[in-house]
């Protein structure tokens, strides 16, 4: 089979082609047949180029087409478009020889007919021929040995070449292709043909592979399962669309990091690195794994891994599937707690437990500062506290912010034992000298180190109990402030026999007594002891949020007993109005008794009527729509003093209006007629003044304290002959003649005393006129008359 010709072998050919030209023109040689072999050679290089062109064109569209059929008509087009080719056409099969897909150009519509015969399963010769062997088979005279076929009449004079498509023992279908006749048995030829006719095969391959890969991704992008596919040092190279709604995290940001990404519990599953080893080593691996979303949640995953080797047995990869077992560690976990708290013994009588006091008495008897005590109650605290402390039949105790005993309960006969034998190492039977002397054990240790320590740090504490177990306690706080605290004994107590014995020394308690109520303690699993600290914390939520709340009620109630003092006592008048609709109407609320004596009716025949049947001129008065203007804006005004009148009251009110939160409308208002009543009477008594002011026969100027004219009356402009705004604001020296007879006056005014002195006066002429004239200083206006008389 030949090989495809290289350009420098049509270079060369083209050179030989020159040297037969230049032989002619030298007459070495035939020129007739010379000139035949050149128009072959010339129509051979023609030809040869234009398949190259074809091949080239076919190559360009395997290499950018990704769909069979798309790819097979796109050849078929690119080869019947260059005149190397004028037909072709390919048929593809699927494995069992059935035709599934067709494609012609170059045929001018007659490929349907014979497109239809394929999928009848009625292949022509050309076809059968091909498919039956590799290589390519060559149809030299078309009318004569496939006179049947469609085609025959529109490829006539030319010959057909046709090859099976194959590649790695698949077949994929056949190429057909027309060639003139003369070219038919040319080796090159039908290289270049079984050259095409093996890309076309090949580039079917891929896309096939191409196509089961996407199939392959999409159905791992469907599973419930979790797939990661790592290189051998755990490095990320996919993951499936499981793993990123699982752990909340895209493809991108996974791939190319290391599988700790994804999180791992040491104490409750393998570690990643574990699993990447162990992998390696063993080929696989399978067991429980604990990893972490991005928002932190935590998932168990029953996790399986193995080795994936290439064709030559090396490892390549390490491909991991795992399930989302989290539910059904949770359900297994709810049937563990089920199955514990059926087997355990029938807890005790809350009640009957609550009535258990110490021989030493009741220690909350001793509260100073009983905020949590009295805030929430005995009762209340014991309904609290004792189904917490039954949870783990130990010991609770609630104290003040200042150490006092808020509450306290002993279930256990441990806890019992060891409190009463440590209260007795006191040696005393007063209970605030027990607490004072620092010998009380249990208590020492429940208050300083526990409580009180919570309360210093603002957070929950663990620590050890002084008595064998642990002590956990919680800050109680109302609002920002921490108030108290709330602890409780949780574990179970010793029963080593060394650690017994070292504590009934240090207890004073017999050490057969200590080791049998350790005996008698039925231990909790982990999850009751959790459960207990959750709902401890919730209890200190709950005892903080009761005190908040009674504390917001006391100073609620302070201020409403402040408030109805200042509403019943005030000399204003208040109402307080009820919105109606968008203010349509205000129907009372309440009214002071000031707003009642005010307007001269009765509080209770005033409630829940409007204004307007109260008051009836309110509308005429303006401020029935300041009460609207107010409720709408939200923003307070005052209305002026106005004049109301009805049938049963007149007077002059002042009005202040503005908006409560609730949306409530208050109005404070003032009888003013007095006070108006006072103001017209002032105003006529300063007309009356005004007027005799100007009556006066005498000159009159009024100064102020830095001698600045004032006011000056009528008499003033007639004999001294300035008119008013000639004088007013300037220095009253202007009225003398000498600087003498102005220190005279002078002084007069500055004894503050009333003084009596001649002078010599300027007027506007200029003349100069003898005065007399009284100087009195006006303390109150802080101005001073001056009057003159004639000469």
């Amino acid at each position: 089979m030949g090989e495809t010709p290289t350009h420098e072998e049509l270079v060369r050919r083209l050179e030989r082609a020159e040297s037969a030209l230049a032989a002619m023109r030298s007459g070495q040689a035939d020129i007739g047949a010379m000139v035949v072999r050149l128009e072959a050679a010339e129509e051979r290089e023609r030809h040869l180029n234009a398949v190259l062109r074809a091949v080239c064109n076919v190559n360009q569209c395997i290499s950018e087409e990704d769909d069979p059929e798309r790819l097979i008509q796109g050849v078929c087009e690119n080869l019947a478009g260059t005149p190397g080719y004028g037909c072709a056409w390919i048929a593809l099969v699927d494995e069992n020889g059935g035709v599934t897909a067709t494609a012609g150009s170059g045929f001018d519509g007659a490929f349907a007919a014979l497109a239809e015969r394929l999928r009848g399963g009625q292949w022509p010769r050309c076809a059968r021929e091909a498919l039956a062997a590799p290589g390519v088979f060559v149809t030299r005279e078309p009318a004569v040995d496939c006179g049947d076929c469609p085609l025959v009449a529109v490829d006539a004079g030319r010959a057909g070449l046709s090859a099976r498509l194959e590649y790695q023992a698949r077949v994929y279908g056949v190429l057909a292709v027309s060639v003139p006749a003369l070219y038919a048995e040319d080796e090159e030829e039908r290289g270049l043909v079984a050259e095409l006719a093996s890309d076309i095969a090949s580039a079917l391959y891929w896309i096939e592979a191409e196509q089961r890969l996407r199939l392959q991704a999409a159905i791992l992008s469907q599973v419930q399962d979790l797939v990661t596919l790592t290189d051998l040092e755990g490095r990320i190279i996919y993951v499936n669309e499981a793993v990123e709604k699982l752990l909340k995290r895209t493809a991108d940001e996974l791939t190319g990091q290391t599988i700790e990404v994804y999180g791992e519990d040491a104490e409750r599953g393998a570690t990643q690195r574990e699993i990447i080893e162990r992998t390696r080593t063993e080929g696989e691996w399978r067991g429980e794994v604990v990893d972490t979303a991005s928002d932190g949640a935590e998932i168990v995953l029953d996790f399986r891994t193995w080795l994936m080797r290439d064709e030559g047995g090396e490892p390549q990869y390490l491909c991991g599937v795992a399930r989302d077992i989290s539910e059904r560690k949770r359900v297994e976990q709810a049937l563990y707690q089920m199955k514990w708290l059926l087997e355990k013994e029938q807890v005790k009588d809350v009640g009957a437990e609550a009535d258990y006091a110490p021989a030493y008495g009741d220690v909350t008897e001793l509260n100073t500062e009983p905020l949590i005590r009295d805030s929430v109650g005995q009762a209340a605290l014991r309904e609290i506290a004792g189904d917490i402390v039954h949870m783990l039949d130990t010991s609770l105790a609630i104290y003040e912010r200042n150490g006092d005993y808020a509450f306290g309960m002993f279930v256990s006969g441990w806890c019992r034992l060891l409190d009463l034998s440590s209260r007795a190492l006191c040696h005393t039977d007063d209970n605030r000298e027990a607490l004072d002397c620092g010998r009380w054990l249990c208590h020492e240790n429940c208050w300083n180190d526990s409580a009180k320590a919570a309360m210093n740090v603002g957070e929950p504490t663990d620590i050890e109990c002084v008595g064998g177990i642990r002590l956990y306690a919680v800050p109680i706080r109302a609002g920002d402030e921490i108030v108290g605290a709330i602890n409780i004994g949780y574990g179970n107590p010793p029963t080593d026999a060394a650690e017994v014995a070292r504590l009934a020394e240090e207890f004073h308690v017999n050490p057969e007594e200590l080791a049998d109520e350790a005996l008698a303690y039925r231990p909790r699993p982990p999850f009751i002891v959790n459960l207990a600290k959750r709902r401890l914390r919730s209890a200190a939520k709950l005892i903080g949020e009761i005190v908040e709340r009674k504390r917001a009620e006391n100073t609620l109630r302070e201020s409403e007993e402040r408030f109805r003092e200042l509403f019943n006592n005030m000399s204003s008048g208040v109402a307080i109005y009820e919105v109606m609709g968008d203010g349509e109407d205000f129907v009372f609320k309440d009214l002071n008794p000031a707003g009642a004596r005010i307007g001269q009716v009765r509080r209770e025949d005033a409630i829940g009527r409007s204004v307007l049947d109260v008051f009836p001129g309110a509308r005429q008065m303006g401020v029935f729509d300041v009460f609207r203007r107010v409720y709408r804006s939200g923003k307070p005004e005052v209305h002026p003093t106005s004049f109301y009148e009805d049938e049963r009251v007149a007077h002059w009110v002042e009005n202040y209006v503005y908006k409560l939160p609730s949306g409530e409308i208050v109005a404070v208002y003032d009888d003013v007629t007095k006070r108006k009543q006072a103001e017209e009477a002032l105003g006529d008594r300063q007309t009356e003044l005004e007027q005799i002011f100007e009556a006066i026969p005498d000159a009159i100027v009024y100064a102020d304290p830095e001698r600045r004219i004032t006011k000056v009356n009528a008499a003033f402009t007639r004999l001294y002959g300035y008119e008013p705004e000639g004088v007013l604001g300037k220095k009253t020296r202007m009225l003398y003649v000498a600087d003498e007879a102005f220190g005279e006056r002078d002084a007069c005014a500055t004894t503050r005393m009333r003084a009596t002195c001649a002078t010599c006066m300027r007027s506007d002429t200029a003349r100069r006129t003898e005065r007399s004239f009284l100087a009195r200083p006006l303390v109150r206006r802080c101005e001073m008359p001056v009057t003159t008389s004639s000469a």
